[in-house]
């Protein structure tokens, strides 16, 4: 499995996978607002493909200010293999992996920060999570 930044010409192969959905609400259509505005960039955009194939199923893609030189938050990951399995847990895992490596080499600090989305729980419609290691924070982005 390759773990790359996709190029200006990958793009076109990335926004059909962007439908959102529970874990991440992203759709084609945010992205390629987001693209032109400098939130998102090719190079902040990565996939999984397979050695030797044009076929990619699995973006992972991460927001910054469009001033900024690295990016803040990831924004959404879509690893197609079926759900629970263990190829999805790899290629989610390779992705992040392969990218924040990247990032600390360009000068990043700590990865980015990530956002889950999970559905309320309990009566009051608000789900608990434990406060991430580190304090985590979670940066300025508009919908």
């Amino acid at each position: 499995m390759i773990f790359r930044p996709v190029g200006a010409s990958d793009l076109a192969r990335v926004t059909p996978l962007l439908t959102g959905d529970a874990a991440s609400a992203l759709t084609a259509d945010q992205f390629r607002r987001r693209l032109r505005n400098g939130e998102y960039r090719a190079e902040w955009t990565w996939i999984a493909e397979e050695a030797g194939e044009e076929d990619t199923s699995n973006p992972a893609i991460w927001w910054g200010r469009p001033q900024d030189s690295l990016p803040s938050a990831l924004d959404g990951l879509v690893a197609a293999a079926q759900e629970g399995s263990a190829d999805r847990i790899m290629l989610a895992a390779g992705l992040l992996t392969a990218a924040h490596q990247a990032y600390a080499r360009a000068g990043a600090d700590r990865p980015p920060d990530y956002h889950i989305f999970l559905p309320p729980t309990g009566r009051t419609g608000r789900t608990r999570l434990p406060k991430p290691a580190g304090g985590g924070r979670q940066p300025d982005k508009p919908d």
